[in-house]
């Protein structure tokens, strides 16, 4: 509907902006990647990959990793964060069993303190191999 259309656009250009603010580059970035770079709460996270699935396939620049990778590496470990890494394998399951730096997004997430229910179990249970 069209209200929450524009909600969601709004929220889409605030998020823009903040971004802006905190690089000051106003660079043409997916949705996704701006969202994963500035503090959002994580149901707004889960809600970018769910607006912009295809978007969790394309590498973050100048990162060189996949939005999973990124997210492993860089956000807090909660039991609320599970809805995001789960998010994120379900929009693109291959990023699994891609390295970043040789690692993998399970040795990412080991490194990173990530318990069993904080998102490790789905990692696992995505890539088994």
């Amino acid at each position: 509907d069209k209200i929450q259309n524009d909600r969601w656009m709004k929220l889409v250009i605030t998020i823009r902006a903040v971004h802006v603010h905190m690089t000051g580059k106003t660079d043409n970035l997916p949705e996704l990647h701006v969202a994963l770079r500035v503090p959002c709460p994580f149901q707004i996270l889960v809600r970018f990959v769910e607006m912009y699935p295809d978007q969790a396939s394309i590498l973050m620049m100048p990162d060189n990793c996949y939005p999973l990778h990124f997210f492993l590496l860089g956000h807090d470990v909660t039991k609320e964060s599970q809805s995001v890494v789960q998010s994120l394998i379900s929009a693109y399951p291959p990023a699994v069993n891609h390295r970043y730096n040789g690692r993998l997004p399970l040795h990412l997430a080991i490194e990173s303190g990530r318990k069993w229910e904080c998102g490790m179990e789905d990692v696992v249970s995505a890539g088994p191999n």
